[in-house]
């Protein structure tokens, strides 16, 4: 009982209240997460699925955010250079989303946290999607005719934390529309009828 009440004052009550509002894990199919996307006048590049086949990949060294654990957040923000290296990245797992803006215009701030894994490639972000090779190839060569990619990966059921990154890196997007590439990445399992 000390234990959980200790707990419950180390959690800020607003991140109670976030955790709380945080829904179910549950399939998102494409209509369903593009009415979401228009009801919230979320702009982007690319709105793609991840294939649920590979979806287990993203806890590999290859596709793993941080190389000193094997945690893959259900939220991530990756920032990659025209050439598709990683520049920066944000992930709900380490607390990035609390200030009311953790991307503040250009160039990208980039992120402190000292064990992002430096291998990460944008091409192979792309290549666990849930879109033809030929798709793929487009992506990837349209990413590099701007300043930064960005990778978000997101779902519905997170609720209030996908709002938050999604409204705000819409906000960047618009404001720099020919610097920045964001490319959307629904994690959610199971998709119905892409």
């Amino acid at each position: 009982m000390k234990i959980s009440i200790a707990i419950l004052f180390l959690i800020s009550s607003c991140q109670i209240i976030h955790l709380l509002n945080t829904k179910n894990p549950n399939n998102e199919s494409a209509e369903e997460v593009n009415q979401f996307l228009k009801r919230k006048k979320i702009l982007f590049n690319e709105n793609l699925f991840l294939n649920d086949s590979l979806i287990e990949l993203r806890k590999t060294k290859k596709y793993l955010l941080s190389d000193s654990n094997n945690i893959a957040s259900y939220i991530e923000v990756r920032v990659f250079d025209s050439i598709g290296n990683l520049y920066t990245a944000f992930s709900q797992c380490y607390n990035d989303f609390k200030d009311k803006k953790f991307i503040y215009g250009m160039p990208i701030n980039k992120n402190n946290y000292p064990f992002f894994n430096k291998n990460l490639k944008f091409e192979n972000e792309i290549l666990l999607t849930d879109i033809t090779d030929i798709e793929k190839k487009r992506v990837i060569l349209e990413s590099q005719k701007y300043k930064y990619s960005i990778v978000v990966y997101w779902n519905i059921w997170t609720n209030h934390f996908s709002k938050k990154v999604l409204k705000d890196l819409s906000k960047l997007k618009q404001e720099y529309k020919n610097e920045i590439y964001l490319v959307l990445c629904n994690s959610a399992y199971n998709k119905i009828e892409k």
